[in-house]
């Protein structure tokens, strides 16, 4: 969460700051509560426990690629 952070002007750090920490409150409640309808809908099974975890996997995998493309910081 430091790098966003630390790549705006210190006038937006705060703005910055709290749309990271909503965008993973959002994201964990969205996972939970996809995760939580599935299981509700009848799939007890080993097999809705690995789409929740394959889910939550390709999300976080996808966050990694987006986070490499943050280049250096321009205060640098």
């Amino acid at each position: 969460m430091a790098i966003p952070v630390r790549t705006v002007r210190a006038n937006r750090q705060g703005e910055v700051s709290a749309s990271l920490q909503l965008a993973q409150t959002l994201a964990t409640a969205v996972i939970s509560g996809l995760g939580g309808a599935l299981i509700a809908h009848g799939g007890t099974g080993p097999s809705s426990f690995l789409t929740i975890f394959v889910a939550t996997a390709v999300l976080s995998l996808a966050g990694v690629a987006m986070a490499r493309r943050i280049g250096a910081s321009p205060r640098t």
